[in-house]
């Protein structure tokens, strides 16, 4: 029996956007549409400590948008086994039936989530939260996603406070010049089995001995 080698179809491309910024949830609230509706919003307050290395590179806050894809990690809210499920942006239907999810939380609300709108707001950052010695009043971008449940309890109405509640961490490239564009099948929409759809690297690695951010 002849078994030919595996063979993969590669595009390079010498127009990249990059953009992306990580930091921390100083806040959250929740909200239900109606008493019968199918899904909740979940609102969150995300910041870039003033020690942060972004900062040094003119990054001072969040830059997620309307559809984008990020991921929050060691929260603290929710319920601590999980089982939350968080949906596209487009779902807007409050009684209709639910869109394959975005991601499935299996510890607190750590998972995918896909941001539905966004907003601008002053809120007032305690010390040590702030990456400072001392409090300070900033602006952070309250974003908003869709799930489709909340944790046991959780009031759907609850104001939000300003403290730690988890990271949050995202990035997206832009390809919009694509010279010899190519055809790329992806799999699954889903994050597991990511290892059978199209990886996206760089041609050449980043210097990793005396590199300087």
């Amino acid at each position: 029996m002849l078994i030919s080698p595996p063979w993969r179809s590669t595009e390079e491309s010498i127009f990249v956007n990059y953009f992306g910024d990580y930091g921390v949830i100083v806040g959250f609230t929740t909200s239900r549409p109606s008493e019968f509706a199918n899904q909740y919003y979940l609102y969150l307050d995300l910041f870039i400590p003033m020690d942060s290395p972004l900062r040094k590179q003119g990054i001072y806050q969040a830059g997620i948008s309307t559809g984008d894809y990020f991921n929050i990690t060691d929260t603290i809210f929710g319920d601590p086994n999980g089982g939350r499920i968080s949906l596209p942006y487009t779902f807007t239907t409050p009684s209709g039936p639910q869109p394959d999810p975005i991601g499935i939380s299996s510890i607190f609300t750590d998972m995918v989530v896909q941001c539905s709108d966004w907003s601008d707001t002053t809120v007032s950052i305690p010390s040590g939260l702030s990456g400072l010695s001392v409090g300070i009043t900033t602006t952070v971008r309250r974003v908003e996603v869709i799930l489709s449940n909340l944790a046991s309890g959780e009031n759907p109405s609850q104001t939000g406070t300003i403290e730690f509640f988890g990271n949050y961490i995202w990035g997206k490239v832009d390809l919009s010049r694509r010279i010899r564009a190519k055809d790329f099948t992806a799999s699954s929409t889903q994050q597991s089995g990511i290892g059978t759809n199209p990886v996206l690297r760089r041609k050449n690695p980043l210097k990793y001995d005396g590199y300087f951010v």
